[in-house]
């Protein structure tokens, strides 16, 4: 007789710490990771479910792709698998259509007020930053392969302050200005009321947006470097105009610190990471997990200030003019 006890279920909520970072949204506190009974271990990050059912709807159950074969199970099942999709990418006449329009770019208006025309001018090109006409002003963070392939692109629409546009919805709920270049171009088909092409319906179903670091493209061009990993590309990018002798990458959160989507592309490198305020131990034990991969050292330098839980690097850079922290560091 079998169990019908699964050995794989959905972890119980016992606080916040019990919610994750949805690895297809990225929304934090939103995704619930499976959980292996038995062990009390937690499963490989992707399995889990996004409880933004309409916004998102991620759900990856360890029983539907065949993880649990071979492991405890008494039942003799036969299980159908579907053949594997080649990765999808976008086409590169869009990003390349994103490279001019920076007049407007408030997120480079801000690098300008912090460097000057010309620091900024390098940072743009070496983080290959783009613009949106999603919101006025908006800023594209390509996600970039080793090929040159373009896997996606975060758009965000950024205040003169360099923080995220915020703004309150009539129920009172707050809209954050955060979104993806393929979810700007099915909007502007609808709006336009033109069918949305099949490549783009592919795209958005079926492709891994972001499976690699943000910046990635910097360690082939100096390989030399030490690399270091902040959560944000806002933070990478202004990050690198204060300590240009890292190549500063992007990661997206502790969950996304995984040898299968991330880390991979940095094997055997000498890396340090930068938690925001409050994340040091998930951030660590992640670099505990994948030692093997690459040198890493974890920074506490947020965990000793007098910050508030989420603060990041930038917090305590941009309080200090970039060319004295270059002189005096």
């Amino acid at each position: 007789m079998i169990d019908s006890t699964y050995q794989y279920q959905l972890q119980k909520y016992r606080g916040m710490r019990t919610r994750h970072e949805c690895p297809e949204c990225e929304k934090a506190g939103k995704f619930t990771r499976y959980i292996d009974t038995v062990t009390g271990e937690l499963l490989p990050d992707k399995y889990g479910k996004c409880e933004r059912l309409d916004n998102c709807g991620y759900h990856l159950n360890p029983y539907k792709d065949g993880y649990h074969l071979g492991l405890s199970t008494n039942a003799t099942m036969q299980v159908s698998v579907k053949p594997e999709r080649g990765p999808i990418y976008l086409p590169k006449t869009i990003y390349e259509r994103s490279l001019k329009g920076y007049q407007h770019n408030t997120f480079t208006k801000y690098l300008i007020k912090l460097f000057g025309a010309n620091k900024a001018s390098e940072l743009v090109q070496r983080f290959f930053i783009g613009n949106s006409s999603y919101w006025k002003g908006a800023t594209v963070f390509w996600i970039i392969m080793p090929d040159g392939k373009i896997a996606g692109g975060q758009v965000i629409l950024f205040d003169e302050h360099g923080h995220t546009m915020k703004t309150k919805k009539s129920d009172g709920s707050i809209y954050r200005h955060n979104s993806w270049v393929h979810t700007a171009l099915i909007r502007k088909y609808k709006n336009e009321r033109k069918p949305v092409p099949q490549w783009l319906k592919d795209y958005s179903e079926h492709s891994n947006k972001s499976p690699v670091p943000f910046g990635l493209p910097q360690i082939y061009l100096e390989p030399d470097k030490p690399v270091a990993v902040v959560e944000s590309a806002k933070t990478a990018i202004i990050a690198s105009g204060y300590v240009p002798q890292f190549n500063w990458l992007a990661i997206g959160g502790a969950s996304y610190l995984n040898s299968v989507y991330r880390i991979k592309p940095l094997e055997g490198k000498d890396i340090i990471l930068f938690p925001d305020k409050g994340q040091y131990k998930a951030w660590s034990q992640k670099a505990r997990d994948y030692d093997h991969l690459a040198n890493f050292k974890v920074s506490d330098l947020l965990e000793r200030m007098n910050a508030d839980d989420g603060s990041d690097l930038v917090d305590y850079l941009v309080r200090i003019d970039h060319r004295d922290f270059i002189e005096n560091k």
